[in-house]
């Protein structure tokens, strides 16, 4: 059961590699945004949204990689073994990975580096801008990207998602139609 609302890819992915090896079924009872989307969604034998729950995705280490890779510049082990990782487990799982890159393309990445730093630390860290925060796929669009999955009940308004989004913006959300991207 997974009510989350993102968190360390890294240990995404680790919860992801455990729930893959064992079998286990995904369901989502309120939100799985970020790396819940990414990887812990993705992972499931079998996937369901219950009522009212919701997915949704925005930037990832294979979008960020090859972002690096366009500039000519060497990419953060970090960020390479996410990437691979992540990879692995849509392999394993039969999803295309293109909806990382269709995540990046609705939240408007772009591939313009720029230095952030994070609060409590002294280094900036690369990082890449966009216009919004996630981007909540039309249900077509998983399935097109196979991630299948079981519906509970009606998908939440868009209201009702803004309302459970952990912080609120309704700005940073992009709301995706069953033609988004192209699957490839």
């Amino acid at each position: 059961m997974i009510d989350s609302g993102g968190g360390d890819e890294n240990a995404a992915l680790d919860a992801a590699e455990v729930i893959l090896a064992r079998r286990l079924p995904v369901t989502v009872r309120g939100q799985c945004t970020s790396a819940c989307a990414n990887a812990v969604f993705a992972a499931g034998a079998t996937r369901t949204i219950e009522r009212a729950g919701f997915v949704s995705f925005h930037h990832s280490s294979p979008v960020i990689e090859a972002n690096y890779q366009k500039l000519k510049e060497a990419v953060p082990d970090e960020i390479a073994r996410g990437a691979r990782r992540l990879r692995a487990l849509y392999a394993a799982r039969g999803v295309d990975p293109g909806i990382l890159a269709c995540a990046a393309a609705q939240i408007g990445l772009s591939d313009i580096q720029t230095q952030v730093t994070i609060p409590g630390e002294a280094t900036p860290r690369a990082a890449w801008l966009s216009r919004h925060s996630l981007w909540l796929p039309h249900e077509a669009t998983l399935r097109r990207y196979g991630l299948d999955f079981t519906r509970w009940g009606r998908p939440p308004s868009r209201r009702d998602v803004l309302a459970r989004l952990r912080p609120p913006n309704p700005r940073a959300v992009v709301f995706g139609g069953a033609g988004d991207c192209v699957s490839g």
